[in-house]
């Protein structure tokens, strides 16, 4: 899979993600229709808070994307 990025327009956050995995589920209980996605994987960049900046290098971490109809 391709590598995501994450940046925010004042620069505060500069982030790649780079999923290794997917956990999907799909389900059509009729009244509930859910489409889900967990991309597990690794962060890579910069993260400022005030006037401390964190590098994060190779940190594990997961991703969501989920599509509901009630």
């Amino acid at each position: 899979m391709a590598p995501w990025r994450l940046a925010t327009v004042d620069g505060a956050v500069d982030l790649r993600f780079q999923p290794l995995h997917v956990h999907r589920e799909d389900r059509n209980l009729r009244l509930v229709v859910s489409h889900f996605a967990q991309p597990v994987g690794f962060f890579n960049g910069t993260v400022r808070v005030g006037s401390r900046t964190l590098e994060l290098s190779n940190v594990p971490g997961v991703t969501e994307d989920q599509d509901m109809l009630w």
